[in-house]
């Protein structure tokens, strides 16, 4: 389980990085700060444990239903080539977006407005924020890390729930800025969203390319062995 949460721990980071964390600042600097502040974070951890466990639940019927092919779901002879499939693809984004940004300067387009009612919030938060790009394959490598994983049902129930927790800390940030600072919060807070919109496109690259280059990696690392065994069986 340590392994599990080693690998997907930085992944709700990146996930909560930057516009999660600027939509929860700018929540707290509109009206009923509180209380549309917490409704965000709350539908971002339960939106997150529930992707987590249907994924989990539908692997689950998938193996009783199929026992035959329980061992290729995921199959962990191909966990090295989804993992290069998907760092590949997260360092095309990545300098893709880098090229665009060099182009237009990488000016930051101005902060859109945010309605602020309880269905817009949980609307957004769930059909905007959780899958965007960046975070819909975020969440689809959180998800086969979590299934190729050799926890058993309950168990991957538990690590969905406390990854959740993870990913609630992190949009969270803003509130422990909120209740640390004082008289002092308003002004902090607006500091911190103008820098995160700011450097909203440098640090969006940044995570495409640091996970992308850290999946790679971990996919080399687990086909190198396999390629090296098959060569010296073909050769033997």
């Amino acid at each position: 389980m340590e392994n599990v949460f080693a690998q997907i721990i930085p992944l709700t980071a990146a996930m909560a990085l930057p516009v999660p964390v600027i939509k929860a600042t700018r929540y707290l600097l509109g009206g009923r700060p509180m209380a549309h502040s917490v409704l965000f974070i709350v539908t971002w951890g339960v939106a997150f444990f529930l992707v987590l466990s249907v994924a989990i639940i539908l692997r689950s019927i998938l193996l009783d239903m199929f026992e035959v092919i329980s061992a290729y779901i995921p199959s962990k002879d191909y966990s090295g080539l989804i993992h290069l499939i998907l760092g590949i693809l997260f360092i095309g984004i990545g300098v893709k977006k880098l090229k665009i940004g060099l182009e237009k300067n990488n000016v930051s387009e101005p902060p859109k407005s945010i309605e602020m009612t309880a269905f817009s919030i949980i609307k957004a938060t769930i059909k905007v924020e959780l899958f965007k790009l960046k975070n819909a394959l975020l969440l689809f490598l959180m998800i086969f890390i979590l299934l190729k994983s050799e926890m058993g049902f309950e168990q991957s129930l538990i690590a969905s729930g406390m990854i959740a927790i993870t990913a609630i800390i992190w949009v969270s940030m803003p509130l422990f800025v909120y209740f640390l600072t004082g008289h002092e919060r308003d002004r902090v807070l607006e500091l911190l969203k103008e820098w995160l919109v700011h450097n909203n496109k440098t640090l969006v690259i940044f995570i495409y390319l640091f996970i992308g280059i850290s999946t790679l990696s971990s996919g080399i690392g687990e086909l190198i062995p396999k390629l090296l065994e098959t060569l010296f069986q073909t050769i033997a």
